[in-house]
């Protein structure tokens, strides 16, 4: 900002604006088209708020312009989700003082559309990465899913062998395994990803409706494991185990 309010001719700051697509460029397809849903109303809103600073003159009124840059941050920070208020409040910090750093510049009137233009290309180009070559996040959903279910079994297993193994070390290393924990992680991991598998064009409603069930089951299995592991820690035997192994 420093640089750009001296020399606005060597480095109008709106072409700086390219690497903006590298910020917000995502792995996956579906995060990618998630965050282009997002930045679209953003950078709409960029371009109304940069437009009406140009037309009541505020950039001339020192007081006018940082009274707009506190009320228009706290209006727009108002509305939308978390992710939008951010985003809304960082755009239009950011073509406040684009205008301000260019004001000396011709075709002052027409920065907040560069300013758009050029971080609509930027979004664009990053979309078109994202689906050379495309990945997908179902695929981690569905492996994350297929890894709950087995830690399931396996927590199921380390209780039942930490009750009823005849060995003590052996039933100190199952009971050391039952933590539910780590599939507390797995579920809270999956119910975000799945958000974006919901963005994915190629995917069926069909296909992520039995996503949702198989995380609904998931979740009304945990309150049981959870009692499992409770159960197990508190037997005698399981108790007398914990003593003997310290």
């Amino acid at each position: 900002m420093y640089i750009g309010d001296r020399y606005p001719d060597v480095f109008p700051m709106h072409t700086l604006l390219a690497l903006f697509g590298v910020a917000y460029s995502k792995d996956t397809v579906g995060e990618q088209i998630c965050m282009i849903s997002t930045m679209i109303p953003v950078l709409l809103w960029m371009m109304l708020w940069g437009s009406l600073m140009h037309l009541f003159n505020l950039l001339a009124h020192q007081t006018a312009w940082w009274c707009a840059v506190f009320f228009g941050a706290f209006g727009i920070g108002l509305v939308g989700d978390v992710r939008g208020r951010k985003l809304a409040i960082l755009m239009t910090l950011i073509v406040m003082e684009v205008e301000r750093a260019q004001l000396m510049v011709e075709k002052g009137a027409l920065l907040p559309l560069l300013v758009g233009r050029d971080a609509f290309l930027a979004l664009g180009f990053a979309c078109f990465q994202s689906f050379i070559p495309p990945f997908t996040m179902c695929k981690r959903v569905d492996e994350a899913m297929a890894g709950a279910w087995v830690y399931i079994g396996e927590v199921v297993h380390n209780s039942v062998k930490a009750c009823w193994s005849e060995n003590p070390i052996d039933a100190a290393v199952a009971l050391s395994k039952t933590s539910s924990e780590p599939l507390q992680k797995i579920f809270t991991t999956v119910s975000f990803e799945l958000s974006f598998v919901h963005y994915e064009p190629w995917e069926s409603p069909l296909r992520l409706q039995l996503r949702s069930e198989r995380i609904k089951v998931i979740g009304g299995i945990m309150p049981m494991l959870h009692a499992l592991v409770g159960v197990v820690a508190c037997t005698p035997r399981c108790a007398a185990v914990a003593v003997t192994t310290r």
